[in-house]
């Protein structure tokens, strides 16, 4: 299979699925499709990302090597949307690097707090700023602050990841951890 072809082939999840199974957690395969992701054609971009987030919800680590480039592209003026929202969406079940922490935080807090953003992008942003709070308590309060105001969306998805948030870490402060 050649993964560029098949990205430009067709655009639909049956697609996505199909090279995110091809891959599955080869790293050589995983590499090329990652070259793609940063391709001058954004139609490449964006439907690479898809199958970089259909890969990370299988083999989660596989995106860990390559996590400090993606939150660079997505900060840095990306070509689509696709970018930010794959690069926020595969933090939230990667093992965040220590060494990339203190971006992903800064990352996904600009976008989470940005009304300018997708729904999306800003919903997996609070997801990804929950995880490393609960790693870092003392971060909770801050992160709190975002969920409580994604209470004021009208947007019934960020009113949803909101409570969520707040449940998940209110629980983690009743145990004091």
């Amino acid at each position: 299979m050649h993964i560029r072809e098949e990205i430009l082939r067709k655009h639909s999840k049956s697609q996505a699925v199909l090279v995110s199974a091809y891959i599955g957690n080869d790293l050589k395969r995983f590499e090329e499709l990652v070259d793609l992701f940063f391709d001058e054609d954004v139609r490449i971009v964006q439907r690479s990302g898809w199958i970089i987030s259909h890969c990370a919800d299988n083999y989660p680590d596989i995106v860990v090597p390559y996590l400090a480039r993606f939150i660079d592209y997505a900060k840095n003026n990306p070509p689509h949307v696709a970018v930010k929202r794959n690069v926020v969406r595969v933090m939230q079940k990667c093992t965040i690097p220590e060494v990339v922490e203190g971006s992903a935080y800064d990352l996904c807090w600009a976008f989470s707090n940005s009304t300018k953003e997708d729904i999306a992008v800003r919903a997996f942003a609070l997801r990804v700023l929950a995880r490393i709070a609960e790693k870092y308590p003392e971060l909770c309060d801050e992160v709190l602050s975002v969920a409580d105001g994604f209470a004021l969306s009208e947007s019934k998805g960020l009113l949803s990841c909101g409570r969520n948030v707040a449940a998940q870490l209110g629980k983690m402060k009743k145990r004091g951890k």
